[in-house]
């Protein structure tokens, strides 16, 4: 946004002789620019009364408003010169173009030429001038820089150097410059470089950061002209900021006689030029007085004056960024921002009222990080219900421009699509200068979901009848994406049944993080309150951990009955039983072959069983011998042998792994010297 400046100027001179000794030197402050504030430039003449010369200064002190002021540039007339400028022209072929179509005429070329001629017409005796062009040598692309003609006091020659040059080839604009600053550094005199194109430098770009750098150093300040719709209004505006000069943009080629002119009137001067920036960069409407101390051999000498600048607040855009879409399972991040740029240096302060729809959405915090606020999060304070109220006191923005904080939320579960709004309301922001904050509210949609939980497994789980403890897993299968979190409650009754609930196991489970508590409700009633997060590739619920009570002699059929089972989470519950609403079904195997059971024989057992997809079969020796393990089918075929060797008395154990098998009942074998021992086992899948 352009800012238009008032300023009232006037100027009146103390000059004074600070010692009885002193040169008479007088100096009044000629001019006050403050079209680019809050840069603002001042031309001052200093004279001395004893002699012509232009006296020499070795220290200049500025205050605005009694605060001391970095002096960025400071320049005057030196003993014979006055001004050394080389103006550098851009003679690439788009200097013979007016857009795509070739111009016969040259009219950029020939406009060019005759501003350059009435502003080298203005020159006085005591200024040199000199100019150069550049374009690119057309086969190999190589940086034609070119000194049309040398500095000289003669403005003639200068003039007479403009016309044999043509327009052809590309253009390298950094290097150029490079080349210009160059032969213009050692020159005396207020020294500055006028640069003319009219289009985007093509070739080089690496040079650019160089270019800047070798005229800050030479204390040279380059002035960039723009020609026409195609020139690089950006680069050249920021080159001329950064080395202390101006940017002039001409739309048409006839514009130029004005830019040159108003060159003139800036660098063709007796006075000291100095520049300096406002350490109050408000436009506040405020009363800035200068108080300027120039220090020289043997005199000093002051010079006051004032400016003042307009009234008008900043405009800030206060907004919180909507039009987005959400799952009401899903955490709700809404954004608010501030589009305009902020010094990082300088404290900030942001107060404001959010209003959003309770009914909709619970408030759980906010993130800071990546934002304006990282490392000084705003106090959010929840008033009345669906209004928060957030402040942040003088905080440093750790980004100059952008998100300032994100609002947390949860949806609350709904079974339709939904429009949630957000209201922005006494919204202030301080920053340096005063402000007007527009604030702006925003909605987003809400999308409705549904979790359906399916409890339970249809498949025949076989318990051993011996009293060993098996973990029985309790699966279910969950609708919602993987990640997301959920709570459940599974009663489970086991009033009656052969077999009695001893514990639960998680690892390995849905519940592994959220952790399971498992509470006796009643004699043979037991409560598991689950916290689980859903996976792809994960069914298990927990393990349930079950013992027969007693020893059966023949096999036992029984079922796990569900006699309740609640979920929640972000979004509408559906709960089902697998199959129906038929619960887990179990098989209690019997104890079979007592003779053979008296007989000595080689411990054998495995575990995980039931198993998927692989199990550890143990076994232990009393006596070295022969050994051989296999695994057979309910058909009585070897599906795998184990082992087969001379093995010393010990314990063993092998990993048998049924992943290429299908589902169903096998067989360890085990025989040694001593016997041979049968295990059942049932694989599932």
């Amino acid at each position: 946004m352009r800012r238009v400046l008032t300023a009232c100027f006037c100027a009146f001179i103390t000059a004074a002789s600070l010692s009885a000794q002193t040169v008479p030197v007088q100096s009044r402050i000629v001019d006050i620019d403050i079209s680019r504030f809050p840069t603002v430039e001042l031309q001052v003449s200093v004279t001395s009364t004893s002699t012509s010369e232009h006296p020499a200064l070795s220290g200049v002190h500025l205050d605005e408003n009694g605060i001391p002021q970095r002096i960025e540039y400071f320049d005057c007339p030196r003993d014979s010169v006055r001004l050394s400028v080389a103006i550098l022209l851009d003679r690439s072929a788009s200097m013979a173009r007016i857009g795509d179509r070739e111009d016969p005429d040259s009219t950029k070329m020939r406009e060019a030429v005759k501003a350059i001629r009435a502003f080298l017409d203005l020159l006085g005796p005591q200024d040199e001038s000199a100019l150069f062009s550049f374009s690119t040598q057309e086969l190999t692309l190589r940086n034609l820089f070119t000194v049309e003609q040398d500095f000289t006091f003669d403005a003639q020659r200068v003039k007479g150097a403009l016309v044999p040059i043509v327009a052809r080839g590309g253009t390298r604009l950094w290097e150029a410059i490079i080349e210009a600053v160059k032969l213009l550094e050692p020159r005396r005199g207020r020294r500055a470089l006028i640069v003319l194109t009219d289009g985007r430098n093509q070739y080089g770009e690496a040079y650019h950061t160089p270019a800047i750098a070798a005229a800050v150093d030479a204390g040279i300040p380059v002035y960039t002209i723009g020609l026409g719709i195609d020139a690089d209004i950006g680069a050249l505006a920021g080159f001329a900021a950064a080395t202390g000069g101006r940017f002039f943009f001409a739309p048409e080629a006839t514009d130029l006689s004005e830019v040159f002119s108003g060159l003139a009137g800036t660098l063709i001067t007796d006075a000291c030029v100095l520049r300096y920036t406002s350490s109050n960069p408000c436009l506040d409407g405020s009363l800035r007085n200068i108080d300027l101390t120039l220090v020289g051999n043997g005199f000093a000498t002051v010079a006051d004056s004032f400016y003042s600048v307009s009234l008008q607040l900043s405009p800030v855009t206060l907004e919180i960024l909507g039009n987005t879409s959400v799952t009401a399972r899903d955490t709700i991040h809404v954004p608010i921002t501030l589009a305009e740029q902020f010094p990082t240096r300088r404290p900030l302060t942001c107060y404001m009222t959010v209003d959003y729809e309770r009914n909709l959405m619970q408030f759980v915090g906010v993130n800071s990080d990546g934002t304006m606020t990282q490392g000084s999060p705003p106090t959010i304070v929840e008033g009345p219900p669906g209004v928060l109220e957030i402040s942040n006191v003088d905080f440093f923005p750790f980004l100059p421009t952008g998100t300032l904080c994100e609002l947390l939320f949860l949806g609350v579960p709904r079974a339709n699509d939904t429009t949630a709004r957000f209201e922005v309301h006494d919204a202030e922001v301080r920053s340096a200068c005063p402000t007007s904050v527009t604030a702006r509210g925003a909605s987003i949609t809400v999308k409705a979901c549904e979790d359906v939980f399916t409890l339970g497994d249809t498949t025949l789980i076989v318990l051993p009848g011996d009293g060993s403890v098996t973990d029985v897993p309790l699966r279910i299968q969950v609708s919602s994406p993987p990640g997301t979190p959920f709570s459940l409650s599974v009663v489970l009754d086991y009033t009656g049944r052969p077999y009695e609930i001893v514990g639960v196991e998680t690892r390995g489970t849905l519940s592994a993080e959220g952790g399971v508590i498992m509470e006796q409700i009643a004699a043979e009633r037991v409560e598991f309150k689950v916290r689980g997060t859903n996976s792809e590739s994960e069914t298990v619920l927990l393990f349930v951990r079950v013992r027969v009570r007693k020893a059966q002699r023949e096999p036992v059929r029984t079922e796990l009955p569900v006699s309740s089972f609640e979920a929640s989470g972000n979004c509408i519950v559906d709960t089902r039983m697998a199959g129906g609403g038929n619960w887990s079904r179990f098989l209690i195997d019997g104890i079979c072959e007592p003779v053979l059971r008296m007989r000595p024989r080689p411990d054998l057992s495995n575990h995980p069983n039931p198993f998927s997809p692989g199990t550890a079969i143990r076994f232990s020796m009393r006596a070295d011998g022969p050994v051989l393990l296999q695994v057979m089918d309910s058909g009585g075929r070897i599906v795998a042998t184990l082992l087969d060797a001379w093995m010393s008395a010990g314990e063993y154990q092998h990993r048998f792994e049924g992943r290429d098998l299908p589902a169903g009942e096998y067989y360890a074998v085990c025989t040694t010297a001593e016997g041979q021992t049968v295990r059942r086992m049932l694989l599932v899948k």
